[in-house]
């Protein structure tokens, strides 16, 4: 593994541009999944009998950025910050920092209303917004034609994507975590992997866009959940209920059932992908605040945005792996 790594640091040597992210993204997740399998294996044996090393794992990430992921976002598991100077970045903030939490579990059960799901968007003293993070909300077309790099960033960003490692290949699937990224969740969809190979999953990843239009939600604003998404929720909790206490209940009946989290969005339209493409259908009265079979949240083609002005959804083949939904307005 070490000697793969050779040829990286003589490209980024010469001033060759290489992107990082993806192949260190893959090895956090791949870690995080073994940490995840050892968790589940211990609780299946006894620690006197499986001894110390049956318990260690190795991890090769940096996962320093998972305790900086966490510091952003749960207020309270984080440590005073420091004050960025100029020309440093956004992770100076937590140079040298470290926090002392007796009780993890009762912090993370307790942070519903003060986990911060778009931290990024704060302004810093010393720090500038990257450009994707507008005031007021606005539409990009095509995204293909004079893009700033800064944007095309984004619109990756929001892409379903396999993320190729030194030795794995891992899923990046924005659509389950649609809220970080201003968009309103809807429904997490499966998605087919396309990674037979790691060169067929990094031409997945370096392919055009496309011809799409790219909208950009205003970083003042706070997501939320489609109606889709809720209902289905309420299903998931009451049926997880009903099968503790041994009671099967109609589906129908999840209609009745009250929760305790934030109202749903007006926003009908959220981060929602179905398949891997789509099919042909005509929905016909949609109304506000109901959801619609679709794609992935934020980029559209010029027909499906006029679809957002119009109760009809027209005739229409969308590919999937670059169609995203935006609000409903």
């Amino acid at each position: 593994m070490c000697f793969s790594l050779f040829p990286i640091a003589v490209h980024l040597a010469g001033g060759t541009k290489i992107a990082l992210a993806p192949t260190i993204l893959a090895k956090i997740y791949r870690d995080l999944s073994l940490l995840k399998e050892k968790i589940v294996a211990v609780t299946k044996f006894d620690k006197s009998e499986v001894g110390d090393s049956g318990l260690a794992v190795t991890i090769w990430s940096p996962f320093q950025l998972v305790q900086i992921w966490a510091w952003e976002r749960f207020r309270e598991l984080r440590p005073k910050p420091n004050l960025i100077k100029i020309g440093e970045t956004r992770f100076a903030r937590w140079h040298k920092m470290m926090m002392i939490v007796d009780n993890v579990r009762k912090v993370l059960d307790s942070a519903r209303e003060n986990f911060d799901w778009h931290p990024y968007t704060k302004a810093l003293r010393n720090w500038n917004l990257p450009e994707f993070y507008v005031e007021k909300e606005m539409w990009l077309s095509p995204v293909d034609s004079g893009l700033s790099e800064e944007f095309e960033l984004f619109a990756r960003c929001l892409m379903i994507a396999e993320l190729v490692g030194l030795d794995c290949v891992e899923q990046y699937l924005p659509h389950r975590v649609a809220m970080p990224f201003g968009i309103d969740q809807d429904l997490p969809a499966c998605v087919a992997r396309a990674n037979e190979t790691a060169s067929i999953a990094w031409s997945k990843n370096i392919k055009s866009i496309g011809c799409a239009n790219l909208y950009v939600p205003s970083r003042l604003f706070e997501a939320n959940v489609t109606t889709c998404y809720s209902e289905w929720w309420k299903q998931s909790v009451l049926r997880l209920q009903c099968a503790r206490k041994g009671v099967l209940r109609p589906k129908t009946t999840f209609r009745v059932f009250k929760i305790s989290h934030k109202k749903t969005s007006k926003r009908a339209k959220g981060f929602h992908v179905t398949s891997s493409k789509i099919q042909s259908k005509k929905l016909d009265g949609i109304k506000k605040g109901d959801c619609a079979s679709s794609s992935h949240p934020s980029f559209a083609s010029k027909s499906s945005e006029k679809l957002l002005e119009s109760s009809k959804w027209r005739k229409k083949d969308i590919d999937a792996s670059v169609t995203l939904y935006s609000p409903q307005k």
